[in-house]
């Protein structure tokens, strides 16, 4: 039902959120924290009732390093999800090659691109 659906994922936010709050009380070497220096990737499988792989609601916690801007919300119409991967892969760890070019669904029409809305400044 849609109430248990309500409790499971205030559970799981409550726990994301309390894993983030951990991160977010240990400072590092270089003065961040850890959370400031990772990334949270936390979303739904679901958008409403259904599992359809589009408007899925997902939040990016922490910045990577200083790699993604924060504080904010980036609203994105039909892009792939493999793109989001696809950014962190190559802003984020730097990886390259034809392991990450070829990472997620194969659109021949569609390439892959960075989301340089999530990117900081």
């Amino acid at each position: 039902t849609q109430n248990d659906f309500a409790t499971i994922t205030w559970w799981n936010v409550g726990k994301v959120a309390a894993l983030c709050g951990k991160l977010d009380q240990i400072v590092e070497e270089n003065g961040k924290t850890v959370l400031d220096n990772t990334l949270v990737m936390f979303g739904g499988a679901m958008h409403g009732s259904d599992h359809a792989c589009k408007e899925l609601p997902l939040v990016l916690l922490g910045s990577g390093g200083g790699t993604f801007g924060t504080d904010q919300h980036v609203a994105l119409d039909n892009r792939w999800i493999r793109d989001l991967h696809h950014t962190v892969m190559t802003n984020m760890y730097g990886m390259s090659g034809p392991d990450v070019d070829s990472f997620g669904a194969d659109r021949p029409l569609v390439p892959r691109s960075a989301i340089t809305e999530i990117l900081a400044t």
